[in-house]
Parts: C-alpha cells; sequence; structure tokens
C-alpha cells in the first residue's frame, strides 16, 4: 500500500504517467513509499498553486510532489515503469498464477 500503490492506480486509471519528486525531508524512501498514514491524499490538478494557497489557508500541510504526463511513472529519478506495463503486471498476474500447475 502507501503512496507508491496509490500513484500506480492512479497512473493506470487516467493511462498517463507522472514523475514523482522525492522530498530530501522523506523518511527512507521504503518509508515514504510504502508507509500507509491515514492522513495523506493524492490529487491531480492542473491549478497547484490555488489548491496549494487554499490548503494553507485551512491550516492545511499540502507539498507539489511531481507533475502528470506522458506514459511513464518516475520516482525520484530511479524507479521507471511504462504505464502499458504497469497495467499488464496488474492485470494479468493472477490469470497467470491461476493457470500454473
Amino acid at each position: 500500500g502507501g503512496l507508491a500503490v496509490a500513484l500506480a492506480e492512479m497512473a493506470m486509471a487516467s493511462n498517463m504517467g507522472a514523475t514523482i519528486d522525492v522530498p530530501e525531508s522523506a523518511p527512507a524512501l521504503h518509508s515514504w513509499l510504502f508507509g500507509e498514514d491515514q492522513a495523506r491524499y493524492i490529487i491531480a490538478t492542473s491549478d497547484a498553486d490555488t489548491v496549494l494557497t487554499k490548503a494553507a489557508a485551512a491550516g492545511v500541510n499540502a507539498k507539489k510532489i511531481g507533475r502528470t504526463g506522458g506514459k511513464q511513472l518516475t520516482v525520484g529519478g530511479q524507479a521507471t515503469i511504462s504505464v502499458e506495463d504497469l497495467a499488464a503486471s496488474h492485470n494479468d498476474w493472477l490469470p497467470d498464477f491461476m493457470s500454473k500447475p
């Protein structure tokens, strides 16, 4: 679960990639990507400045962590997978697993 799974699900649902920047203040990478926290939400918007301004005015901590576009999901400039390969792995693993003796 966590951020990595949510980003993958968003990429597959929209058929759009994203480039995610890992903040320098992030804890260990595995913790930042896979830690589950009920207080974190991911949104995609065409007007990040307005969202960040309104969040700040409401006392809500919000950060821009990347941008959407293209056909690949890239995290921290290190891990990249095409949305097509991501969807194929997600959709095909159970049928592939069940077809084995």
